[in-house]
């Protein structure tokens, strides 16, 4: 079997007495050893930047913030979280869970913002709004 003329690659040939890799690299750059690559652009660097904020599909708006306690392994935190925390004074453990009165979920002004203190007592909310134990509301 024919190697990689490359010293150190043992790689199968492919052409020009090159791997397929260091062909490539052959190709695009003229030297078999050349890797140009922009490599992964982080932050500020990365012309998709959006100043940290992000959205998910569903709509949801994601603020950067990877000191925040509950922050997602990314560190991004839901910003409707952010701003209920913000509003009464502590974090929001994780159990508690927040509604959009109007049901868009990227309008996060406190006034279209509750806070339950679980999903259950949340999804009881959806059904019947009047059968919430006011004590079991957060926020406002």
């Amino acid at each position: 079997m024919k190697v990689c003329k490359v010293k150190g690659c043992k790689r199968k040939y492919c052409a020009k007495g090159y791997c397929r890799k260091h062909y490539l690299n052959y190709k695009k750059y003229g030297n078999p050893l050349i890797k140009k690559s922009r490599g992964a652009q982080k932050g500020k660097d990365n012309p998709n930047w959006k100043n940290g904020r992000s959205s998910d599909g569903e709509g949801y708006i994601y603020i950067l913030m990877p000191d925040h306690p509950f922050a997602h392994k990314t560190g991004y935190v839901l910003e409707h979280r952010l701003i209920i925390e913000k509003e009464i004074g502590r974090y929001l453990k994780p159990e508690e869970a927040c509604h959009h009165i109007n049901g868009i979920k990227n309008d996060n002004r406190p006034e279209n913002l509750m806070a339950f203190i679980n999903n259950p007592t949340h999804r009881r909310f959806h059904g019947n709004p009047n059968s919430v134990n006011p004590k079991d509301i957060i926020f406002p």
